[in-house]
């Protein structure tokens, strides 16, 4: 089960991603309907920041996850802005 490229357990994620949104559908009230939308907010701008710097990394040949090690002595601001990212996917804000 052991990953060793990087786009893998970005995907993989979304279904997790997606069972907690369906949580706050499925209470049936105004809150959970704006949860949801919400939810649906915040994970597709995860999503496309951390594509577009994954999509960005590539061109600098970092495919695999260890290549992801020399990031931040390579290009700190995409090393900033991917931790930031990686955070927020597990759920610490900001």
């Amino acid at each position: 089960m052991a990953q060793t490229k990087v786009k893998r357990p970005l995907a993989h994620s979304s279904i997790g991603h997606v069972g907690y949104i369906r949580t706050s559908f499925s209470c049936g009230t105004i809150e959970g309907i704006q949860s949801l939308l919400i939810g649906i907010f915040i994970y597709a701008l995860m999503t496309i920041d951390a594509f577009a710097i994954v999509s960005a990394l590539g061109q600098m040949r970092v495919k695999y996850i260890t290549d992801l090690g020399a990031l931040a002595k390579t290009n700190p601001i995409s090393a900033i802005t991917f931790s930031i990212t990686m955070f927020s996917y597990a759920g610490i804000p900001p």
